[in-house]
């Protein structure tokens, strides 16, 4: 077991792996074992349990192939980075990512269902073509976050 409160979970009487690792149990929680991160079995019912994380993420990297993935979850945010020399376009949501942009934090209300990403310039603007850094990483979180315009990293600086 973990003393760590993070990986504690909230509902007392259930067990659950997170990370592949043992979470605390709650006071007083019946026995239990673990299926996989989603699914509980409590042990004196025998009955399963479907726990929702909290919130939900997936990371993805983009690289000279489109990204289209579903997710099976609703994501209400997207964090973007983008250290190659092209423009990142998220299609479903009809937003581009500048090249050389970090820590982009575009957030979606109304959510999505689907990651998609793939590198295309804005109309009348030409994308130089991947040098340097080929891949850029996309977050796709159920977390709706403020937007965030991210920041160009400074030439030779660390």
């Amino acid at each position: 077991m973990s003393d760590n409160p993070v990986n504690q979970v909230p509902w007392p009487g259930l067990k659950a792996t997170m990370m592949g690792e043992e979470s605390a149990q709650g006071i007083g929680a019946p026995d239990t074992q673990t299926t996989d991160v989603n699914q509980i079995i409590d042990t004196n019912t025998q009955s399963p349990r479907t726990v929702t994380p909290l919130i939900q993420s997936q990371d993805f990297e983009v690289t000279s192939a489109s990204l289209n993935t579903a997710l099976g979850w609703l994501a209400h945010s997207i964090i973007v980075d983008n250290p190659t020399t092209s423009w990142l376009y998220l299609q479903n949501i009809n937003r581009y990512v500048g090249p050389g942009v970090m820590q982009c934090i575009i957030p979606i209300e109304s959510g999505t269902q689907v990651a998609q990403a793939k590198f295309q310039a804005p109309p009348g603007v030409t994308n130089p073509g991947l040098y340097h850094a080929t891949n850029a990483h996309v977050v796709y979180t159920s977390k709706l976050y403020m937007p965030c315009p991210g920041y160009a990293p400074i030439p030779g600086g660390s």
